[in-house]
């Protein structure tokens, strides 16, 4: 019985601190700079596609034929973004009403992870074609 009223009431409540995650200025910039970078991402390596070789390289770190790999794995980057804003939003829900200062750094990071994830993608696209 506890169950069946617990619910709804969860579900009230992440709606709410959702709604107020919503009117900070720093995750809807954050937000708009992931999504852009997204898209970006997405239409550079949609564009460069048929221009790419059998196998580009993706891990710099790593010596010889084990850096390269197949370009499909380029979307892997475009996924980053995604997963990384994310865990930030699932964190920043929990964490509103406590540590607002913590919740804007991590949007913040966000934007910039988003913006290097960009470059890296056009860095490797131009690179090998």
């Amino acid at each position: 019985m506890n169950l069946i009223n617990f619910v709804p009431r969860t579900l009230s409540n992440l709606r709410h601190a959702h709604g107020e995650l919503n009117e900070n200025w720093v995750y809807q910039v954050s937000t708009r700079i992931s999504l852009l970078s997204l898209i970006l991402s997405l239409i550079l390596i949609f564009w460069r596609w048929k221009l790419l070789p059998p196998m580009v390289p993706l891990w710099y770190s790593r010596t010889g034929a084990d850096k390269l790999v197949h370009p499909v794995w380029l979307i892997i980057f475009s996924l980053t973004i995604i997963f990384w804003h994310a865990v930030n939003m699932v964190v920043s829900i929990t964490l509103i009403r406590e540590y607002r200062i913590f919740i804007q750094t991590l949007f913040i990071v966000s934007g910039f992870a988003a913006i290097l994830i960009l470059i890296t993608v056009a860095k490797v696209l131009f690179l090998v074609t």
